[in-house]
């Protein structure tokens, strides 16, 4: 994947949302949108958010989460292979 300044922004964020051992649904839109900044999600960023979601596993998930989650995946195609 070729990384750009937001993508690896969103991977940073990511990485301490966890040293709580929990992404919320606020870090999480905080994390797209860094990704809708510029107005275009680009396939890196779109990897970032892939990486992330699929990271998650069932106990992460709060119904808050899962909207968030359900949204993105749905606006961005994201369960289309990048």
């Amino acid at each position: 994947m070729d990384e750009t300044p937001d993508s690896l922004e969103m991977l940073d964020k990511f990485m301490l949302s966890l040293e709580d051992f929990v992404l919320d649904a606020d870090e999480f839109r905080q994390i797209f949108g860094i990704a809708m900044r510029d107005g275009v999600v680009d396939d890196a960023e779109k990897q970032v958010l892939r990486e992330i979601i699929f990271s998650l596993t069932s106990s992460d998930f709060t119904p808050e989460l899962w909207s968030e989650v359900e949204r993105v995946i749905a606006l961005l195609d994201l369960d289309e292979p990048g």
